[in-house]
């Protein structure tokens, strides 16, 4: 039907209409789905508004790969189980940041499934610009985001594991999969590319970044920042503290220390994330106050790249909720230690 119609428009307005086209999401093998979409309003702006649709993409490649039904699996006692982040990754660069892309944009995004144990499946994303006329869509594999990254795509890589709640409440989660969920036929990761020892070493030093590293200088020690878990806006569907809200959190915090250095709200808005690393280490109850702790660093030979670093913490049960690393490169960089 498509066919048809483009073959009663104009050369340009096919080309358009070409772009415009959103396929239903098709397979390619057995492990990686390709989709094209339109942005909407309720999918880019904020970073919680296009990870929410990572979230999408994440479930529904999983969906599609391994046979299941995610919005209705439980495990084996019969209570209902979430396929929930515990680490994601997002690469950019100046050509694309999740948080400048904007109504309209049409994207290209291509999603493989890894097996990661029998609790936990791996994902990976890349987003690209669409255009008319391009190549065909292939799988995105581990190989590519880390040794042959394109810079004009955006990569998300994410770790998710089931869990169940083995009590009322957000605190008592354990892992749980799904009764009969099926995972032998996906690829197995690399070695050498699996995040765990990565995010393992986050959790017990409090930072992805290497803070002995000689290329970087010390900037902010600490800068604290208290938020309490908002029921208005941070739960998802089932009560959990939104993975994407926590996020946006993360971002509201920086947002804060970057004034605190004096920056202007638009340098912050321009700046260019080139690498964001969280470990999710727990969820936490409605109406929790938390404590997010801000570091930074800049790079000595030039101070526009620079890293930060933000820990939350429950401190009325003193427990770690999140770690979380961002590589940024920005214009307007402070040069006062604070």
């Amino acid at each position: 039907m498509l066919d048809s119609l483009l073959n009663r428009l104009p050369v340009e307005d096919a080309a358009a209409a070409a772009l415009e086209f959103e396929p239903v999401p098709r397979m390619l093998g057995d492990h990686s789905l390709y989709r094209r979409m339109t942005l909407t309003p309720a999918s880019c702006g904020h970073n919680s508004l296009f990870l929410a649709q990572v979230a999408d993409w994440t479930w529904g490649t999983v969906s599609e790969t391994c046979g299941t039904e995610m919005y209705r699996e439980k495990n084996g006692n019969g209570m209902p189980t979430y396929l929930s982040f515990y680490y994601l990754r997002i690469l950019g660069g100046p050509a694309m940041q999740m948080h400048q892309l904007t109504f309209g944009d049409v994207i290209d995004v291509v999603t493989t499934a890894y097996n990661f144990g029998s609790e936990s499946i791996l994902t990976l994303h890349r987003v690209a610009r669409a255009s008319p006329g391009g190549a065909p869509p292939r799988a995105v594999s581990a190989y590519e985001l880390y040794e042959r990254r394109d810079e004009s795509c955006l990569y998300v890589e994410s770790l998710n594991r089931w869990i169940t709640r083995s009590r009322p409440g957000n605190e008592a989660l354990v892992k749980s999969s799904p009764a009969g969920i099926v995972t032998s036929h996906l690829p197995v990761l690399p070695e050498r590319h699996s995040p765990r020892l990565v995010y393992d070493v986050a959790r017990r030093s409090g930072t992805f970044h290497d803070v002995a590293s000689p290329e970087y200088e010390p900037v902010v020690d600490e800068y604290t920042v208290d938020y309490t878990i908002d029921a208005a806006r941070d739960l998802n569907g089932v009560g959990l503290v939104f993975f994407a809200s926590f996020a946006s959190i993360v971002d509201s915090s920086l947002l804060k220390l970057w004034k605190h250095l004096g920056r202007d709200v638009d340098s912050f808005v321009n700046r260019v994330v080139r690498d964001r690393q969280i470990c999710y280490a727990a969820n936490v109850e409605v109406d929790t106050p938390v404590r997010l702790t801000l570091r930074s660093w800049r790079r000595r030979d030039d101070p526009r790249e620079e890293i930060f670093n933000i820990v939350m913490r429950d401190p009325a049960r003193d427990r770690l909720v999140l770690v979380c690393t961002l590589n940024i490169r920005s214009e307007h960089s402070s040069h006062a230690s604070a």
